[in-house]
């Protein structure tokens, strides 16, 4: 069996929305968004309690499935759109956050 992080790459080079789904990428983002203080790290942006307003974008996919804490960075939706400007964004309405609890 690979290890752990071996497994998590395979996974994102293949279907990078499983990836997304994983444990292991929910505790990132959970750790990302404490960092920034649940707030947009570009524009200041803070969605008071609704963090799935808040997303979390890879800064390189060098370490994809090992990610370092500086990969990360927490963007509102609008600042996140504007780091992809060739891409589409769905129009997606996200439900409450399981990455994250107030318990």
């Amino acid at each position: 069996m690979p290890a752990p992080h071996e497994y998590l790459r395979e996974l994102a080079s293949r279907n990078y929305a499983s990836y997304l789904a994983t444990g292991h990428w929910r505790a990132l983002r959970r750790d990302a968004l404490e960092r920034a203080g649940r707030r947009c790290t570009s524009c200041g942006f803070d969605p008071q309690g609704m963090i799935d307003l808040l997303e979390v974008h890879q800064r390189t996919y060098e370490r994809l499935g090992c990610e370092q804490p500086d990969d990360l960075v927490v963007l509102c939706r609008a600042c996140h759109a504007g780091e992809h400007p060739d891409k589409p964004r769905p129009n997606v309405v996200l439900g409450p956050d399981p990455a994250w609890s107030d318990d």
